[in-house]
């Protein structure tokens, strides 16, 4: 491949990473419905119950914030810390998406 082609694919390549990204980083609000289906045993839709707050209508930001601190051991709370460390950061993001469109 010469120069040229290899400049051009370069520009192609960072144009379809720059594009792509806040999909990525935005989180599916679809996937993150089914996720939200184990949440939902202990978490009420409206209103916080037995001590366990309401996460509908989180800040993305906020959800995520939250989760990485139980996944470090920041926020203390062994069941939401083991449920944390179980998540990865597309499960995460979807979640955070979810519950913030509700």
């Amino acid at each position: 491949m010469c120069g040229r082609h290899r400049r051009i694919a370069a520009r192609a390549l960072a144009l379809a990473v720059f594009v792509a990204a806040p999909t990525f980083a935005a989180g599916d609000v679809e996937y993150g419905a089914y996720l939200a289906q184990d949440c939902s045993s202990c978490h009420q839709k409206n209103t916080d119950s037995a001590g366990i707050p309401k996460i509908t209508g989180l800040p993305a930001d906020y959800f995520i914030s939250a989760l990485k601190a139980y996944k470090e051991g920041q926020r203390d709370h062994s069941t939401m810390q083991m449920i944390a460390r179980s998540l990865d950061d597309e499960q995460v993001r979807a979640l955070a998406a979810f519950y913030a469109s509700e």
